[in-house]
């Protein structure tokens, strides 16, 4: 009878356990974590705006993810978590920039994951929407919410309408060929 608590508990804990393993060995190979972002002058209807363009739902909140919440959301495919796409954004941005090793793909995502869930408990949704009006690509020599604002509208991010900030939320997720184009200035 012993035994089979043992059994039982080994299969419980011994998943959980090569999560939180993955966890820790996928930071450790992201090197720095990103810091976080000074306050910006983004109006709550922009940080709305954007909040919504990555699928997420108002009121702008971020749920801690845990790494063992991975083994119920692979099984559902799908985080289900408020703030996990916008933690999951800004991790990519921050994996892909250039200074940051290449490592293989399987590694990219594993990092990925786990810079995700770090995001989730450590960050607000507030600090999320602006690393994303800071660091979002729009095209050739355009990064930044502020800098698609001047190419495509000529005017700062602040004074955009909501109509205007969606537009540029559906070009950063366009595919390549729908980017901004600065020597141009349309779209």
């Amino acid at each position: 009878m012993r035994w089979l608590g043992l059994t039982a508990a080994l299969w419980v804990l011994g998943p959980l356990a090569a999560v939180e393993g993955l966890y820790r060995y996928g930071l450790s190979q992201v090197g720095a974590l990103p810091p976080a972002p000074p306050s910006s002058a983004l109006t709550e209807t922009t940080r709305a705006v954007l909040w919504m363009g990555l699928g997420e739902e108002l009121p702008p909140t971020v749920e801690a993810i845990w790494p063992w919440h991975t083994l119920a959301a692979f099984h559902e495919r799908r985080w289900r978590h408020p703030g996990s796409q916008a933690a999951r954004r800004v991790a990519r941005l921050w994996l892909s920039r250039e200074e940051q090793p290449r490592k293989g793909m399987a590694l990219w995502h594993l990092t990925s994951w786990a810079t995700t869930v770090r995001l989730t408990r450590h960050w607000s949704a507030a600090e999320l929407t602006q690393v994303l009006a800071r660091d979002l690509y729009f095209g050739p020599g355009t990064r930044g919410l502020e800098s698609a604002a001047q190419t495509c509208f000529g005017m700062d991010a602040a004074s955009l309408s909501t109509e205007q900030v969606a537009f540029l939320m559906a070009v950063a997720d366009s595919p390549p060929h729908g980017r901004l184009a600065p020597s141009r200035g349309t779209a």
